[in-house]
């Protein structure tokens, strides 16, 4: 918050900012992108994207997994300006991939397949990588949550435990909006929803009665920085990469800000941990974005904002924001009218 006051004269990130450092391979690549270019969750969600384009419909998840297979094989194909840096990010994805597809690991030569589906990211929890490279899950699914939260939950080959669960419900909350539900109107239909009766005797599925229990503390009439501090201190227990913690973040954002996708954004993306610094922003402001935009419309962002940051992305990584979006309405609509 402080490198924040510094750069822009406010401790409250709202808009677009010029950035000021190159960064690893999981970030921006090469020499100073420009405003607007996404960072990893971007890239990530593209391969999902690009993959659904190229075979007319959602990936199964051996096809996800042998998408990432390629990706850490042959970079030069789909990220030739830094061939180097897209290995790197994509060996996170290789033993698990590798596992799906009961092939050998390059980077775990001596794990067999169980351990390494065991093994998962190595970090012993559950992690937030399907939320932010399955955003779009819900899109193919129009009005149909819960076909939608399985096909997600399905997809997510990578993750473990209640990660699956949230991803299964964020893809249902997209599939309601972009059917026209209002944004207040797509929280308790997928609060009441367990399509894969996940849960036991002790409690239902954590995910779901965890962000219950959230919404029900949440104060009426705070601003936007006393709900982004109030975030901060409820969640402040959980790992900076947990997928409650990112959809909760996500989810009362956009309940705050129903009407204001740029507001919600802003409320997420202004998360400091307990040392006062922003704690992986560029993970809350993206799938809080994915939810606002599935539900508003790229209508209610401003045009010239929308435009910046698809001829950023264009320019940096070679791929089309605008185009796919058009490509995905053409293979829903198809699929609707099959």
């Amino acid at each position: 918050m402080a490198a924040a006051l510094e750069r822009t004269g406010d401790a409250w990130l709202s808009g677009l900012h010029d950035y000021a450092y190159t960064m690893g391979p999981h970030h921006a690549y090469g020499d100073l992108p420009e405003k607007g270019v996404g960072t990893d969750d971007t890239r990530y969600n593209h391969i999902l994207l690009q993959l659904a384009i190229e075979l007319g419909r959602l990936p199964t998840r051996e096809e996800f997994a042998l998408r990432h297979l390629k990706l850490y094989h042959h970079p030069e194909r789909y990220f030739p300006k830094d061939v180097a840096k897209t290995k790197e990010q994509f060996d996170l994805f290789e033993p698990i991939a590798s596992a799906v597809l009961n092939q050998p690991s390059v980077m775990l030569p001596n794990r067999t397949v169980r351990q390494r589906f065991e093994r998962a990211d190595g970090m012993g929890f559950p992690m937030l990588l399907g939320l932010i490279s399955l955003t779009s899950v819900g899109l193919f699914f129009p009005g149909k949550p819960e076909e939608a939260y399985t096909a997600a939950y399905d997809i997510d080959y990578y993750d473990t435990g209640y990660a699956r669960e949230a991803v299964g419900m964020f893809a249902a909350m997209v599939s309601l909006g972009v059917a026209g539900a209002a944004p207040l109107d797509v929280i308790q239909p997928v609060l009441e929803m367990n399509p894969l009766q996940l849960g036991n005797c002790f409690e239902g599925p954590f995910v779901r009665e965890k962000l219950r229990r959230l919404l029900e503390r949440l104060p009426e009439g705070m601003s936007d920085p006393q709900t982004a501090a109030w975030l901060s201190r409820e969640l402040k227990h959980y790992h900076p990469f947990d997928p409650f913690k990112t959809l909760a973040i996500a989810v009362v954002s956009m309940r705050t800000q129903p009407e204001n996708p740029l507001r919600a954004m802003a409320i997420a993306i202004n998360h400091a941990g307990d040392d006062g610094h922003f704690q992986d922003i560029d993970c809350y402001g993206s799938v809080t974005g994915a939810l606002v935009g599935a539900l508003m419309g790229i209508e209610a962002f401003p045009s010239d904002m929308a435009a910046t940051v698809v001829n950023a992305n264009r320019n940096q990584y070679g791929f089309d924001l605008s185009a796919h979006a058009e490509d995905v309405c053409r293979i829903v609509i198809g699929a609707d009218n099959a």
